[in-house]
């Protein structure tokens, strides 16, 4: 199995989970081991991420603050953990990597950034994420396209008409509700050709497809720990420093400024300038070994996608995936059957809901879940 998918048996166990041999009671008595169905929507922690965060621990200190060893100890893995990301979704040299929560909150900022009169375009099947962010702007939402050529076709017909000196296309990298790899590097070559910027919603794909900024001409990128394996708190966004680094922070706190007086301030250089407070260390560093330890596997991946393709490894019942009513020759393949049969019994009343259980998706997405039904999750 593991050669069949292109991936070595050493990165297989650089990948092991905590919890993975958790067993859990059962209704009718006993105990069973536990089998996770959530992955996508929040992953449990690699054990090389635990064993690296407990390490950690004992010299936690402040960064960037301190002369003590221990400070200084710190401010290396911090820093260290930037470089990891940066190198995980290939960044130019020039652009900034921003340590955030998560992908929701990366997405805020950059929304926060956006140059005055800025016009945005996202389609309506975005996760929540990267739809109410960009509603403080000027946007124009795309109806859900029935094929990547409609996409691409519907995208190049809006920017001829959008006349803003200042345009992003917000886009995401694998939907959560149809399972479908959007076709973003073309769609970044399109705009571009129409002076435009692309953000990547990364939050998906990252743990499972490389991300390639330089080579797919990405100009900024999200990605949340706890979709990397990494679930302690933190995320990043990666991109252009210009937008970043004009005018006032995302959040106005300590670390984020040079000189402070009652009438004025003078806000730090990048990232310090979008990084107030004290910040996630342990957060940081975990996203930072998610990111080396899962680079690896995007290479496996690579391998298993080639021989594919080439034909060395055909399904003999092979079934057509569909997203939005027509074939996707690209799409992380979900067992629907299984995932139904998990539905309906989940679907059954209950004696207590939460609040998180009242979340609905967008109406757009509600043609979607009938024929999926997948329920959206949180960035």
């Amino acid at each position: 199995m593991l050669a069949r998918s292109g991936i070595r048996r050493e990165e297989a166990s650089s990948t092991a989970l905590v919890g993975a041999d958790v067993e859990v009671p059962l209704v009718s008595g006993g105990v069973r081991r536990y089998i996770n169905l959530d992955h996508a929507a929040s992953a449990p922690c690699l054990v090389m991420v635990k064993q690296a965060v407990d390490a950690l621990l004992p010299w936690y200190s402040s960064v960037h603050r301190g002369a003590g060893f221990k400070s200084r100890l710190a401010t290396e893995a911090y820093d260290g953990a930037r470089v990891a990301v940066r190198s995980f979704v290939q960044a130019r040299s020039d652009d900034c990597v921003l340590f955030t929560r998560n992908t929701t909150d990366a997405i805020n900022l950059l929304a926060s950034a956006l140059p005055v009169g800025a016009a945005v375009v996202a389609f309506a099947s975005e996760h929540h994420a990267n739809l109410l962010p960009w509603r403080r702007r000027d946007v124009t939402f795309l109806p859900v396209p029935h094929s990547p050529e409609e996409a691409l076709e519907k995208l190049d017909q809006v920017l001829r008409w959008i006349r803003a000196d200042t345009r992003l296309v917000a886009v995401t990298g694998a939907s959560n509700v149809t399972g479908e790899i959007w076709p973003y590097a073309e769609i970044a070559r399109l705009a571009h050709r129409h002076g435009a910027r692309v953000f990547l919603d990364a939050a998906q794909p990252a743990p499972h497809h490389p991300i390639d900024m330089t080579g797919s001409e990405i100009d900024y990128v999200a990605i949340s720990g706890h979709k990397l394996y990494a679930p302690f708190g933190a995320g990043a966004l990666v991109g252009r420093s210009d937008w970043l680094r004009s005018g006032e922070p995302f959040l106005a706190g300590g670390g984020a400024v040079d000189y402070v007086r009652v009438d004025d301030v003078l806000w730090a250089e990048l990232p310090d300038r979008q990084e107030a407070g004290s910040p996630n260390v342990l957060g940081a560093v975990a996203l930072g070994v998610a990111c080396r330890t899962l680079r690896p596997t995007h290479r496996g991946a690579r391998r298993g996608a080639a021989q594919h393709r080439s034909g060395h490894h055909r399904r003999r019942h092979h079934r057509a995936s569909r997203c939005c009513g027509h074939d996707c020759p690209e799409r992380y393949r979900l067992a629907l059957p299984e995932l139904r049969r998990w539905h309906r019994l989940l679907a059954r009343p209950r004696p207590q809901t939460t609040p998180y259980d009242a979340v609905r998706p967008l109406p757009d997405h509600h043609r979607l879940n009938r024929r999926n039904r997948i329920r959206y999750g949180r960035r």
